[in-house]
């Protein structure tokens, strides 16, 4: 027995062991594998072969190494495969190998392939081979080369065809798109992925192919029709999202298949609900086949990703709550427990007062002295032996004296321990469910989706953009090599601009964040550390471990939020408990907006959404109270009546009357000098009135009194694309105002055009990014076309 040998007599039979293992190819494929996800020699045959013990053989793990050392040079297992997959190679080669020339032109076939009933399933070792070959990559492309090998004998037909591609091949068939991508999918399926050398090569006449082969990589475990008909159909709605990013479908395919391109993908999924295009059931397909891509693309060596941010499906059962706004008395009594939490949580984060209260309880021999198990002398402990920090059950020491004097008094106080620190103006622990009040505040005063919120960085918040000078959010970031893009890098982040009131808010919660987490971030992991939500886990899984919430399950969000509720006590307006999701604080959100009389095209610019039209059915789909139902209805009353008016419509000049004489004031396009003192041109017009400030917009660009800066640049290329594609679409050219356009966009080239402008091509560069954000108002003479 193993028990009964030194470490040196141990150390000599794996040697030996390993010894015999690696004399040559054949005794390696007698050595079984693990079956657990880690290469490993099994340990059961080890202790067969050896008569050690299962704990020395776990000891022992690394004196195993050479065997599968000599596996991988032999070909038997392969590097980045599963060790079951592994141990399933060995088997299939082991057998085959094993059998004599003579033996292998005698192997039973069925369909130009080895027979399974009544021989492959008769050999013990390979019992469930179809079932490995379903699940393992691996097993399928052994299983290849042996059926090559009997090709090269002559045991099977290199020439054979099955049915179907004998009816293919006598009466062939002009396949519609739809077939040829099904052709074009099932023929990727048997083509392995290993590295991304294997994947098939894009060309013009083949754009987004990579991505098409990563998705039947993924679909190796669907047999049925109906399954991999799932993942064709995902593959449409992704390469969808795709194109409407601009991509070509002829990018390398790490630009494809990102980090974050799940998430954005369920956004594009959103808005297709929203328009009504497609069901949550549907959607929710779509992101499982979506998410099995991603997760094969973990597995392809080459393609550089480790991990990719998680994208929660969509609730069928909640479809119509989406759209349902929290009622005014409602979300001010969540606003009111939100900024209640904060402010007790904020408190408790502040730095720790000395209360100089107790004595020391423990006794020379370790243990507590009579009648000194008080709260106090807890405290003095915390004090003086603790240096202050939280000490917890779980964390605790059982063999220091004073940690374990302090649990035991904790213990039998009648108050718990989340009590007893905050008596004491101590935060306990900083766990997910001390950070929902923030991540509410932050869905409540931005409208922003749960996965938005959970991607967000410490650096996601600016307070004043260098173009704009306004406050604004990034979020889903990508990065290349580790690096962080630069925060005007826009072909690379999304950007949520916020106002004032906004900005204030959304600062205060990075601020709070910020200080609350301070000491984590010292403990946490690189790709953690600069997120904005991180906790300390106290799941069994990964207990004590600093996390980010975007690591954590899909439904993190809703769950704190439900925790935080029901903390709270809150109630809807029948009395019942409230539940809370980051899918209604956006509706909420807008409904706030809508009353406050915010207009469609400032929702859709908060919202995110790249069309009106999608804002509009957005807002359509919401179930507004009567009063935000009511001035939704007036302003879209007003927007179609303005459509249709042919009226010449004068912009409200109510801030310009209010100006003082001589005070800069900003147009919309350009700052103007002084209003009420317009150049000579405009002077003269016929329509000119002295007693009023000057409304001439159109005119701003060429009159002297305008200031153009850094931060009108943005506008002005949004302006002129738009003034270009006013031309290309309608006959505005033929109009009265054709002359004033053209008479715009001559100007707008000279300041935008870096050979002729006053700013530098960096300037420019930047504000022609930004301007695809911006959706502006194109004025001819007071007229808003």
């Amino acid at each position: 027995m193993s028990s009964r040998l030194t470490g040196s007599q141990v150390d000599a039979t794996i040697e030996s062991f390993v010894a015999l293992a690696t004399d040559d190819r054949e005794s390696l494929l007698q050595i079984c594998l693990s079956k657990n996800a880690e290469l490993a020699v099994s340990a059961g045959y080890v202790i067969e072969q050896t008569g050690l013990s299962a704990s020395t053989v776990k000891n022992k793990a690394s004196l195993f190494q050479p065997i599968l050392d000599a596996m991988a040079d032999e070909g038997i297992i392969v590097s980045g495969h599963p060790s079951g997959a592994c141990e399933w190679r060995r088997r299939l080669l082991a057998w085959y190998e094993g059998m004599p020339k003579e033996q292998k032109l005698a192997i039973p076939v069925a369909a130009n392939t080895i027979r399974y009933r009544g021989y492959l399933s008769d050999v013990p070792e390979l019992v469930g081979f179809p079932s490995a070959r379903a699940k393992y990559e691996l097993v399928r492309s052994t299983f290849e080369e042996i059926l090559e090998d009997l090709r090269a004998l002559g045991v099977l037909d290199r020439e054979y065809q099955t049915v179907v591609e004998r009816v293919a091949s006598k009466k062939p068939v002009e396949l519609t798109e739809a077939g040829k991508l099904k052709a074009a999918f099932k023929s990727l399926r048997s083509v392995s992925i290993y590295g991304l050398s294997d994947v098939m090569s894009v060309e013009p006449e083949r754009p987004f192919i990579h991505l098409l082969h990563v998705f039947s990589a993924a679909s190796m475990n669907a047999s049925s029709e109906s399954g991999q008909a799932n993942f064709i159909e995902a593959f449409k709605y992704f390469r969808d999202y795709l194109k409407v990013a601009e991509f070509t479908g002829l990018e390398d395919l790490r630009e494809l298949v990102s980090v974050y391109a799940l998430p954005k993908f369920r956004v594009y999924l959103q808005e297709k609900i929203i328009e009504r295009v497609l069901s949550t059931n549907h959607c929710n397909t779509l992101m499982s086949s979506a998410r099995k891509m991603m997760e094969r693309a973990l597995q392809i060596n080459g393609l550089g990703l480790t991990t990719f941010m998680a994208a929660q499906g969509f609730d069928p059962e909640r479809e119509t709550d989406q759209y349902k706004p929290y009622s005014a008395p409602v979300r001010a009594r969540i606003a009111e427990a939100i900024l209640e939490e904060i402010a007790e949580t904020n408190r408790l984060a502040q730095p720790y007062v000395l209360s100089h209260v107790g004595e020391d309880p423990v006794a020379p021999n370790g243990k507590i002295r009579r009648g000194c198990a008080t709260i106090e002398n807890a405290r003095w402990i915390f004090e003086n032996k603790l240096n202050c920090k939280p000490l917890g059950f779980k964390s605790a020491n059982r063999e220091d004296a004073y940690e374990k004097a302090f649990i035991t008094i904790i213990q039998s106080s009648e108050l718990s321990i989340f009590d007893i620190y905050k008596e004491w103006g101590v935060l306990y622990q900083i766990d997910s469910r001390v950070l929902a009040p923030y991540v509410i505040r932050l869905a409540q005063v931005t409208g922003m989706n749960a996965d938005s919120l959970l991607g967000l960085d410490l650096d996601d918040f600016i307070e004043r953009h260098d173009l704009t000078d306004r406050p604004c959010l990034l979020y889903w970031k990508e990065r290349s090599d580790g690096e962080k893009m630069y925060h005007l890098d826009l072909f690379h982040a999304e950007i949520s601009w916020l106002t004032t009131s906004q900005g204030r808010a959304v600062k205060q919660v990075f601020d709070d964040i910020k200080f609350l987490t301070r000491n984590l971030r010292a403990e946490a992991q690189p790709e953690v550390e600069n997120k904005l939500f991180i906790y300390r886990s106290s799941s069994p899984r990964k207990f004590g471990v600093v996390d980010s919430i975007e690591n954590s399950s899909g439904n993190m969000i809703n769950k704190i939020m439900k925790g935080f509720s029901e903390d709270r006590g809150l109630l809807d307006e029948e009395g019942n408990p409230l539940p809370l999701s980051a899918s209604r604080f956006r509706p909420s959100f807008v409904s706030e907006l809508i009353e406050r009389g915010v207009s469609p095209r400032e929702i859709q610019v908060m919202l995110g959404h790249k069309n009106i039209s999608t804002t509009m059915a957005y807002l359509d789909q919401m179930d507004f109270n009567p009063m935000a139902r009511k001035m939704l209805n007036k302003v879209l009353r007003e927007m179609h009546q303005e459509t249709m008016d042919e009226s010449v419509t004068i912009i409200p000049t109510k801030t310009i009357e209010s100006t003082p004489k001589g005070m800069p004031m900003e147009t919309g396009t350009v700052t103007c000098m002084n209003v009420y003192d317009p150049p000579d041109f405009i002077k003269n017009l016929k329509d000119y009135d002295p007693s009023k400030p000057c409304t001439l917009f159109n005119k701003c660009l060429s009159c002297s009194n305008s200031i153009i800066t850094v931060s009108h640049l943005p506008e002005l290329f949004a302006r002129r694309r738009d003034y270009q594609r006013m031309i290309e679409v309608n006959r505005v050219l033929d109009t009265p105002y054709g002359t004033v356009i053209l008479d715009n966009l001559d100007v707008l080239n000279s300041i935008l055009d870096p050979e002729t402008s006053d700013f530098s091509a960096n300037e420019l560069a930047k504000a022609e990014r930004l301007s695809e954000n911006l959706q502006v108002d194109i004025l001819t003479e007071g007229v808003t076309l």
